[in-house]
């Protein structure tokens, strides 16, 4: 008998009474057991489409099921043994069970595979961090937020290591830009996001706060006390500064 290799499938190959299940999955409120056992079904039935069976073991993990969101993940990976989400979300499998040294191995591949999430930063960080290797790990932190700034904890950890200070969203933050500056900042914003490159295709946003990073290092503005400034505002990318962080000139106006 040959081996049997299962063919990948995406969304729209699925049955369209089967895409409508996933769809509404994302936008109906319903209860943890219900979700599980409608994408455990479509898993079963569809095994070549992986996203279903990387839902699956993420809604695996949020009902608190550890050893079958494990066994999900190895399962995929025995089919499609290239399989980035599996390996990522083995990563982080590892790091709860504290298996650092598999965690950060994952970590890395799913990283160096391309697969840009910003959680395996935050394994690797944890990672070097349990070794010992401090300095590594505050730069794993701030790596994983600057992928994703609405993971602030990594900027907490950061600041942490760092021996800096940091003062959580929730909390009021010391203004230390003026408001001149915070206009200055969003028309830098908005101008470089606009600004056709040589495609001819504007940047726009990317959910990260690139050019914000790009204007503090072009006017020596230090970057970390900004992420705690305009974070607190509600600007956790770039496009949210100009629609969030903005409303702050409109204050001062009035």
């Amino acid at each position: 008998m040959f081996g049997f290799k299962k063919k990948r499938i995406g969304f729209d190959e699925l049955p369209a009474d089967v895409q409508e299940q996933m769809s509404m999955l994302e936008v109906v409120m319903m209860e943890g057991g219900d979700a599980l056992g409608i994408v455990s079904r479509i898993a079963k039935k569809y095994p070549g489409f992986v996203e279903g069976r990387l839902n699956l073991a993420t809604l695996q993990l949020r009902e608190g099921s550890r050893a079958y969101a494990r066994t999900t993940y190895e399962k995929v990976l025995d089919d499609f043994p290239d399989e980035l989400g599996a390996i990522a979300g083995l990563a982080t499998i590892f790091a709860e069970e504290q298996k650092y040294d598999d965690a950060e191995a994952y970590a890395r591949k799913a990283l160096d595979g391309g697969y840009q999430w910003s959680v395996c930063y935050g394994v690797i960080a944890e990672a070097r961090e349990q070794a010992g290797d401090p300095e590594s790990a505050a730069q794993y932190y701030l790596d994983g937020y600057r992928l994703s700034p609405h993971s602030w904890n990594y900027l907490e950890h950061y600041c942490r290591l760092k021996g800096r200070a940091y003062t959580p969203p929730l909390e009021d933050v010391e203004p230390f830009i003026t408001m001149q500056q915070l206009d200055e900042l969003i028309n830098f914003i908005d101008r470089t996001a606009n600004t056709p490159d040589a495609s001819g295709s504007a940047p726009g946003c990317d959910h990260t706060l690139r050019f914000a990073e790009r204007w503090a290092a072009e006017n020596d503005v230090d970057v970390i006390e900004l992420y705690q400034f305009v974070n607190r505002h509600g600007g956790f990318c770039d496009c949210e500064i100009c629609f969030n962080v903005s409303n702050l000139l409109e204050a001062a106006d009035e």
